[in-house]
């Protein structure tokens, strides 16, 4: 075997097991080990185990044919999954949920994602590529001034008090609504810090006042109507 198959198989190889290893952490921390325990029916580890046939056969045959290797390692397998998770029911409910266990199941899931995704080879052009869309050259983009880097880092910031603030619900029913309220404003604090920087690096006309205020009419809306839900509930409760 010559030094180019060598290193065209070694990198095949790495490829695959980019795919292939997150995927495995994340089946074996949220799917093998609540569908491994003696009180599950047969029907739970048959689906566990296509879930796991599917991750493996993904990456096999993903290089070659890169459709059907994301149907098997991405779909099929997530498909597998929920549906493992739907037939355990109360099993893995959110009283009975490790906090330890579901934190390292979702790292693993970060990571599958990530894994299914590629880099740009050293030395490439993505417009040399057959698939390549091309269109007209895109501007250089020019240096973000201070404060835009200042109004990221205040939406960073205030994101993660958000998610830090989740982890003081102390009622598990109410833990899991608020983590997840959690993270949607914690998005949609750094999207709109990212779209406030990128307005700042633009010359535009200052709107008047009342542009300012028509513009703002529908946040303002729902924030009301939010707080309004809010005081509802704390006054029925």
């Amino acid at each position: 075997m010559t030094h180019a198959e060598t290193r065209i198989l070694t990198r095949t190889l790495v490829q695959r097991l980019h795919m292939l290893l997150p995927g495995v952490y994340a089946w074996v921390a949220t799917v093998a080990a609540p569908a491994s325990e003696r009180s599950t029916s047969v029907t739970v580890r048959l689906t566990a185990l296509l879930a796991l046939i599917a991750l493996v056969s993904g990456p096999m045959v993903a290089l070659d044919r890169p459709r059907l290797g994301r149907a098997l390692g991405v779909h099929a397998f997530v498909a597998f999954s929920v549906a493992t998770w739907a037939m355990l029911g109360p099993a893995i409910s959110v009283a009975r949920l490790d906090p330890l266990r579901a934190f390292l199941g979702a790292v693993g899931w970060g990571l599958f994602a990530f894994g299914w995704g590629s880099l740009r080879n050293l030395g490439s052009v993505p417009e040399e590529d057959p698939h390549a869309i091309l269109g007209p050259p895109l501007p250089p983009r020019a240096r973000f001034p201070r404060r835009a880097l200042i109004a990221v880092g205040l939406s960073v910031a205030a994101a993660a008090v958000l998610l830090l603030l989740a982890w003081r619900i102390p009622r598990p029913a109410h833990a899991l609504f608020g983590h997840a309220v959690a993270v949607l404003a914690a998005v949609a604090l750094i999207a709109g810090g990212t779209r406030i920087s990128n307005a700042m690096t633009e010359s535009s006309v200052v709107a008047t006042p009342r542009q300012r205020l028509d513009g703002a009419a529908r946040p303002l809306a729902a924030v009301a109507l939010l707080l309004s839900l809010g005081v509802l509930w704390l006054i029925l409760r």
